[in-house]
């Protein structure tokens, strides 16, 4: 019929020896077996062992089933919380930003983040603000308040485009200094004080402006003043074309200009060629690592194919995809998203 073995019925030694194995904290993963002694004759005594021998695999099984929750727990949960909670903060014009409106982020080679806004540039150490603003008796401030883009060259020169010019940016003085270019018209060196759409350049210090009105210019690395490049198509020949977008990739330079579309410029002949004008008006374009190039309008986003010279994608305004068709800024994280 079995035995039926109380604790209190067991002698004080063997209560106290359970009592011990009970509190005993077993390594991980470790499985026992225990064999009963042959030479145990009595009723008694085999009633000990049996209680002895549970008592352990009920401590180990249960410590077991511990350690692989913990082990779940840490490499499953953890990092989906991790996910959920990563810190997000807004930053405004109640912590020093000059308005609440902001049109481009930069981030310098220092680690400076520069924000250009509506009314002022911004330059933010990851505490505080130092705001920058257009003082009309002040021939070394910001051209003007209305910031468009910024960027900075190799030579750690930060050029800043607004609405009336464009101005470089002296690290030790604080200071801005005006860039200066040749007009084709007047055949004259004139200051830039117009509207500034894009600035880049490209590793050997080379810097290419995008202006509205007045086409594409380049200061080469070295001089003092840059030069007007004239957009020619069969017989005509444009200087007041508007460029929205430079992309420097593969020691290629890619304009977008508008009605014309994308656009390739030549630094050896000093030539606009155009190349694509399916899509008319764009924002903003970005390479990814196939070397398709990715362009961001007021109506979705477009992938185009460098070698075949053709859109192979199209992202439209959807429900759960795209929640705006107006792109004006792309990046891609260390994902590749």
């Amino acid at each position: 019929n079995g035995i039926k073995i109380k604790r209190h019925a067991l002698p004080r030694r063997i209560n106290r020896i359970a009592s011990l194995l009970s509190r005993i904290k077993w390594p991980p993963l470790i499985f026992l077996s225990l064999h009963p002694p042959s030479l145990i004759q009595t009723r008694y005594q085999f009633g000990v062992f049996v209680y002895l021998y549970r008592s352990l695999l009920i401590l180990v099984n249960e410590f077991f089933f511990k350690a692989i929750f913990s082990f779940i727990f840490l490499h499953v949960s953890l990092p989906a919380f991790a996910n959920d909670s990563l810190p997000i903060f807004q930053l405004s014009i109640q912590n020093g930003l000059s308005n609440n409106s902001v049109r481009c982020v930069y981030q310098d080679k220092k680690g400076f983040m520069w924000l250009g806004t509506y009314d002022g540039l911004n330059r933010y150490d990851g505490s505080e603000f130092k705001s920058f603003r257009n003082r009309l008796s002040d021939s070394t401030s910001i051209p003007h308040n209305y910031i468009y883009t910024i960027h900075e060259d190799v030579f750690n020169n930060l050029w800043v485009g607004t609405g009336q010019g464009v101005a470089i940016y002296n690290n030790n003085s604080t200071k801005f200094s005006p860039v200066y270019y040749y007009d084709i018209q007047s055949a004259q060196i004139q200051k830039i004080n117009f509207n500034a759409n894009a600035i880049n350049s490209d590793e050997n210090g080379n810097v290419f402006i995008g202006s509205n009105g007045w086409g594409f210019l380049i200061r080469k690395a070295g001089e003092r003043t840059a030069t007007q490049i004239p957009l020619k198509v069969g017989t005509q020949t444009y200087t007041g074309y508007n460029v929205k977008a430079i992309l420097v990739s593969n020691k290629k330079i890619w304009l977008f200009i508008l009605d014309w579309g994308l656009c390739q410029f030549d630094l050896n002949t000093e030539k606009i060629v155009p190349l694509n004008d399916m899509v008319k008006n764009a924002n903003c374009m970005l390479p990814d690592k196939d070397g398709d190039i990715w362009i961001g309008t007021d109506k979705g986003v477009y992938k185009y194919n460098c070698s075949l010279n053709k859109y192979i994608e199209s992202y439209p305004e959807m429900p759960g995809k795209l929640n705006s068709s107006q792109v004006t800024s792309l990046c891609f994280d260390h994902q590749d998203n």
